[in-house]
């Protein structure tokens, strides 16, 4: 199965596609990435390229992209190749009677995105490495902004030291500065972990969060500092 090369990717989005779709986060060396826009040439390329994955970004308008969906999922020459829709939630079941083999819900969490494409494409279990990093970050709790210091970082997510926990499943906007940089990361971002304060002092009280829709951008500039900071850590370590 595995005799190939390269594994050819096909991305169907837009100039601008959705918030977390990035192109540079399925960069590995074994993965050779096509882009298309939505239309014709997206069945043209597919059609002449075989990918092994199809990405299709489910954006306006929707009858369209739909359409291309059911297009993509019933040609004869493209039919047996897997798809993932990226969509609104509220279309997850159109895009799935479409002829989706998955569908990802809008904004992307980042972690759903990689697991995802690992069904179909041989890809590491995971990509980034989880730093001990400890940055301020400010995120916004219903119409409260509130502020609290990272335990660990990764180009997934986040541990935040904190005592006001919002609910697992919470939906919150998330903002901080990577060292150096003036411009801050901001994405949204998804608590599925939480762990309250604990008067045996067996953990750190806070919680977890998961990115959603992080922008290629803040992406590059996240996974560039983690692999920084890993380097000074393993420096650190053989020379200490």
């Amino acid at each position: 199965m595995w005799g190939h090369r390269y594994s050819k990717i096909l991305i169907v989005a837009d100039t601008q596609p959705a918030p977390g779709l990035s192109p540079s986060f399925l960069h590995e060396p074994d993965i050779h990435l096509l882009q298309s826009p939505p239309g014709p040439e997206a069945l043209e390329c597919a059609r002449d390229e075989r990918p092994r994955l199809i990405i299709q970004d489910v954006s306006e308008p929707i009858d369209g992209a739909l359409e291309l969906t059911r297009t993509l999922s019933t040609d004869p020459a493209t039919s047996s190749i897997p798809l993932i829709a990226v969509a609104r939630r509220d279309l997850k079941q159109r895009a799935r009677r479409a002829g989706a083999n998955a569908v990802l819900a809008k904004p992307l969490i980042q972690r759903e995105y990689w697991d995802a494409v690992r069904r179909y494409v041989l890809l590491p279990k995971r990509r980034g490495l989880r730093q001990i990093v400890n940055l301020r970050f400010q995120y916004r709790d219903g119409d409260r902004v509130r502020q609290a210091f990272s335990r660990d970082l990764s180009i997934y997510g986040a541990f935040l030291k904190t005592d006001c926990i919002p609910a697992q499943g919470t939906h919150i906007g998330v903002q901080f500065n990577i060292p150096g940089e003036a411009v801050p990361v901001e994405c949204g971002a998804v608590v599925q972990r939480s762990m309250p304060y604990d008067p045996q002092g067996h953990h750190v009280a806070g919680f977890g969060v998961e990115f959603e829709g992080l922008g290629e951008g803040d992406l590059d500039r996240l996974e560039r500092f983690i692999n920084r900071h890993l380097r000074r850590t393993l420096f650190s370590l053989i020379t200490g």
